[in-house]
């Protein structure tokens, strides 16, 4: 045989809840907070790379003072929303080796 398959893998999901259960019944520290905040912040890294056509790394993206929804802490459900059409109704659009500091 020239090539074959590895064993599958565990289910990801699976291993989480054992983990979890694991850390509950023993007693154990269990904390998920950085690897957390790490995934979120490479969301954010992503939309940053997609929107401004550069590479950003964890330090750039958490120093970057551009807000993704300015305002966000006075957003009111019947305020308006944090993006607007312009007078021909046109959404802004991210423009990726333009604008290569901000989203719009």
């Amino acid at each position: 045989m020239i090539w074959h398959a590895p064993r599958k893998e565990p289910d990801p999901y699976q291993l989480e809840w054992d983990r979890l259960m694991d850390a509950i019944r023993n007693n154990k520290p269990h904390n998920e907070v950085k690897r957390g905040a790490e995934a979120s912040l490479v969301t954010a890294m992503g939309r940053l790379a997609a929107h401004t056509g550069r590479v950003w790394t964890f330090k750039q993206a958490l120093e970057h003072e551009h807000e993704f929804a300015p305002n966000v802490d006075n957003l009111t459900l019947d305020g308006p929303a944090p993006v607007l059409a312009d007078k021909d109704g046109k959404y802004p659009v991210p423009a990726p080796g333009i604008k290569r500091d901000r989203e719009y």
